[in-house]
């Protein structure tokens, strides 16, 4: 738990002798003691409304911020009808109905690579030969191997496949 991150989100922390106590807006939300030199937290045993996260939420200082881009960052850059859809439930406040400008972010997501272009062909055999190793393989073959190593010819479609050690 980060003390100066708890301090940054508005609560209360008191320590008085080898105790502390967290509280945010007058509502007690933990209490921490000393055990085998540590500090143990207990938030369990704690009598307050089990909507606490909710709460907390609701009424932190970033819920103010009513901006449209902002949530659709902080939310993993989600659609605008799921934002619209917390907004409804009421997670976050009362956001503006404005439509979700066009996002780098987004379409730096969904871009794809331009596709190859036409293959050339070998015109006489051994012109072109396409290779490939694979391995190190789980079960050993015979002559203690664990890769192999393919040789295929363009033109003829000829194959071989040598089984290697290291």
């Amino acid at each position: 738990m980060s003390v100066l991150a708890l301090l940054q989100l508005g609560f209360n922390i008191v320590f008085v002798g080898c105790c502390v106590k967290i509280h945010l807006d007058n509502i007690f939300y933990g209490f921490g003691f000393v055990l085998n030199g540590f500090m143990v937290l207990d938030t369990v045993n704690v009598s307050i409304n089990y909507d606490a996260s909710i709460y907390v939420v609701q009424n932190s200082s970033i819920i103010n911020d009513s901006n449209i881009i902002t949530w659709h960052a902080r939310l993993g850059y989600i659609r605008q009808d799921r934002l619209h859809r917390l907004v409804r439930a009421g997670l976050l406040g009362s956001l503006t109905k404005e439509e979700l400008p066009v996002c780098e972010h987004c379409l730096a997501g969904k871009a794809t690579r331009l596709p190859f272009g036409k293959a050339r062909k070998a015109s006489s055999p051994l012109q072109l030969i396409h290779s490939g190793i694979c391995g190190p393989m789980n079960v050993r073959a015979r002559h203690e191997g664990n890769y192999f190593i393919t040789f295929i010819d363009d033109f003829t479609r000829f194959g071989h496949v040598y089984v290697i050690s290291h």
